[in-house]
């Protein structure tokens, strides 16, 4: 899932981890999606390619 998480980051159209977070549960359930982007890492990482997607 974090690999759906990133590929959705990328696209440009979710900017927040709040909106990232929504769009995650319409395909997996709440306590995954929790478990996939609570770490700090995922979220630096998740940043990156929000950021490479602004370019």
């Amino acid at each position: 899932m974090t690999e759906r998480a990133y590929e959705l980051a990328r696209t440009g159209r979710y900017h927040t981890l709040m909106g990232l977070r929504r769009a995650l549960e319409t395909e997996y359930t709440i306590s995954e999606v929790s478990a996939a982007l609570d770490g700090r890492a995922i979220r630096k990482s998740l940043k990156t390619a929000w950021e490479a997607a602004g370019d």
